[in-house]
């Protein structure tokens, strides 16, 4: 719950993110449920066009949002999204339908919930080095943070070490906030992010993104390669994909 502040009780945290099948594409959604962040709801959907992933990220939104009001008899006081799957080059502009859409739902059951929206970038060659002695270098530590002078602070955006590598070199995962900026300060959702790193049960320590993504992830993967369907209800609250 770092980052979250007082009230953390009532924060949703979403990832999402989508896996290509041998016909049409399938966009997962993972959403805490606890304040411990260990519960889930995740669920499914198959979409025939790129079109179609708008559309179904409000839906599947929509069903989390339902779910966090019956577990908790209240809705959120703030959701944040983390939107995983980014290709090499998209523009930002691309994502502006899918929070919009969120934005869409909150307007008609929590008006007062805010959103952050953030995209999470891993296809770069960025690398960093810690200077460990005179001759070493080293990756730098898991929890590393970089927000300055080669990020563009005015873009909300900042560089993640959170995992650690035993073999090679890290890269660094980049977040941008894209919606939502004065919601929570930048540091406290740097703290988060970092934090959510931790919740993965399949992985002792931390994980290269925020578990909610790595969920997401794992689900429409399994959904494209061997179900070839939407994710059965009855299942929602399962973490039946790891």
């Amino acid at each position: 719950s770092r980052g979250l502040g007082d009230g953390y009780k009532r924060q949703l945290i979403i990832g999402i993110d989508t896996a290509s099948g041998e016909v049409g594409k399938y966009v997962g959604v993972a959403a805490t449920l606890g304040p411990n962040f260990s519960s889930y709801y995740t669920k499914v959907l198959k979409v025939n066009e790129s079109e179609e992933i708008r559309g179904s990220v409000g839906v599947l939104v929509h069903g989390a949002l339902d779910s966090f009001s019956r577990s908790h008899k209240v809705y959120p006081k703030l959701i944040v999204v983390y939107r995983d799957g980014i290709g090499v080059g998209q523009k930002v502009e691309v994502f502006e339908p899918e929070y919009k859409g969120i934005l869409k739902t909150l307007e008609e059951k929590s008006p007062k919930t805010k959103l952050i929206y953030a995209i999470i970038s891993k296809k770069h060659n960025i690398r960093f080095f810690e200077r460990h002695n005179e001759k070493m270098l080293e990756n730098p530590r898991p929890g590393t943070i970089i927000s300055t002078d080669i990020v563009d602070r005015k873009k909300h955006e900042f560089l993640i070490m959170s995992h650690f590598v035993r073999v090679g070199s890290t890269s660094p995962t980049k977040i941008q906030i894209i919606h939502g900026f004065d919601a929570m300060p930048q540091t406290n959702f740097e703290n988060l992010t970092n934090s959510m790193c931790y919740g993965y049960d399949n992985w002792q320590g931390p994980i290269r993104v925020p578990a909610p993504c790595k969920y997401a992830s794992v689900c429409a993967r399994m959904m494209a390669k061997c179900v070839k369907e939407d994710s059965r209800d009855e299942l929602c609250y399962s973490k039946y994909y790891i």
